[in-house]
């Protein structure tokens, strides 16, 4: 894969102080496999690495090719694998290996975009959360929505920036992502 485009891809999540300190997500922009995977992100047989399911329902989501700019029905703005949640699934979450320390400051960049249903009707959630046991209990330290551009297929890029408070030191940082529609769209993200 060409650098560029691999840096172009990468959904990242840094920690910054004085300097950026890279915060290392498994799987970040969705590109292990190869095949279409329907049903979640961590049911067996079809587990999406580095993912997990954020809710007990899964319908359409997980992952699936990003079709080209210029082909039929192709995505504008991203490339390679797009995870996708409709609307009444659940969303995904990954823990990363990282433990919080106050003060630092943490950006999530990631692109989203809609793929299906009525365009600027779709919305999405993305989180930074902290946990302490796993994920059993995932507690949001920044959120951002937003409703989706209004022509489907278009993929933006979104920023969260927080910086940790010293109640959260010492747990470790997770992401979520989450198609907040009660309608049947579906959201890509990258």
């Amino acid at each position: 894969m060409n650098p560029l485009r691999f840096v172009a891809l990468w959904l990242f999540l840094l920690a910054a102080s004085l300097s950026a300190v890279p915060i290392s997500l498994t799987n970040p922009a969705f590109e292990s496999g190869t095949e279409r995977l329907i049903g979640g992100f961590d049911i067996s047989g079809k587990d999406v690495p580095g993912w997990k399911n954020a809710g007990p329902h899964y319908t359409n989501s997980g992952v699936e090719v990003a079709l080209q700019s210029g082909a039929v029905g192709g995505y504008v703005n991203t490339s390679g694998y797009v995870a996708f949640l409709k609307g009444s699934d659940g969303g995904a979450y990954q823990i990363t290996s990282h433990t919080i320390v106050a003060g630092q400051v943490y950006r999530l960049v990631w692109k989203a975009g809609s793929i299906s249903g009525s365009a600027g009707s779709t919305s999405q959630q993305v989180s930074l959360f902290t946990t302490t046991n796993n994920g059993t209990t995932r507690n949001p330290i920044a959120t951002s929505t937003a409703v989706l551009n209004a022509t489907n297929k278009v993929f933006e890029t979104y920023v969260i920036e927080y910086t940790a408070k010293p109640a959260e030191a010492g747990a470790k940082l997770g992401i979520e992502f989450d198609n907040t529609a009660t309608n049947s769209n579906i959201i890509g993200f990258d």
